[in-house]
């Protein structure tokens, strides 16, 4: 395999690629297991293997290239800060990205929408009587539903930080939450794509995800609270700050 060292490789598990290097990363699939149920003739099952080998991957790139795109597309659309004219100029040797920056989006939003996805997973899996230690083989149902709340978390986190990042300061609520379009849409693409990716048969095989109660739904929601008044909190110091410096 031509690859460079650390890349990560998706493959048919009896195929057993790990035994040929040790310097990536691999991530065997049963896709005999997924698709052998609910695909009984033998050409639909190669085909549909074929398509799961690219909905593996697109169950991490959904975020980004499906549920993700219309809305980030809105945020670049978005109508500037009224009161942006009263604002002192930059430094000149200010940056875009700043150290600030970085620390709010990787580190606080970032990390908040990463634990609530990791608890999500493990709340499932806890549920389902599952034990710290314990094998489960990547058909097992519980394995299944545990990634299935990982990425329905993190599509709710979304959902949430979007409206959020309308703005560096002012309060999402000050804002509007209906006064962009092409969020409402991309934000209304989000919740049907990730109910299809959760609900329907055809989500389930592609994506390798499996239905989820209604109760993780429900666990996800105070992390998604816990975002809303950390970045609330956080705008309000900045306007603070900047209102006593007049």
């Amino acid at each position: 395999m031509n690859l460079e060292s650390g890349a990560a490789v998706v493959y048919d598990e009896p195929l057993k690629l790990n035994e040929l290097r040790s310097d990536l990363h691999f991530y065997p699939v049963p896709f005999d297991k997924l698709v052998g149920p609910v695909c009984p003739e033998a050409k639909l099952r190669k085909l549909v293997k074929n398509m799961i080998y690219d909905g593996v991957v697109a169950q991490i790139l959904s975020i980004d290239m499906g549920t993700d795109s219309l809305t980030a597309l809105g945020l670049g659309v978005e109508r500037p800060d009224p009161r942006v004219m009263q604002r002192p100029p930059r430094a000149r040797g200010e940056r875009l990205f700043m150290s600030s920056l970085a620390l709010r989006a990787y580190l606080v939003l970032g990390g908040m929408e990463a634990a609530a996805a990791m608890a999500a997973f493990f709340f499932v899996l806890h549920g389902a009587g599952w034990a710290y230690g314990q094998a489960l083989d990547r058909s097992d149902v519980r394995y299944l539903q545990a990634t299935t709340a990982c990425l329905a978390a993190v599509i709710v986190m979304q959902i949430v930080n979007v409206f959020l990042c309308r703005s560096t300061t002012r309060s999402a609520w000050s804002v509007g939450l209906l006064g962009n379009r092409l969020i409402l849409w991309g934000v209304g693409l989000e919740v049907a794509l990730i109910l299809a990716i959760c609900y329907t048969a055809w989500g389930n095989i592609i994506f390798g995800t499996a239905p989820i109660s209604g109760g993780v739904w429900l666990f996800v929601m105070p992390f998604a609270v816990g975002l809303v008044a950390v970045e609330e909190l956080r705008k309000w110091l900045v306007r603070r700050r900047r209102a006593r410096r007049g």
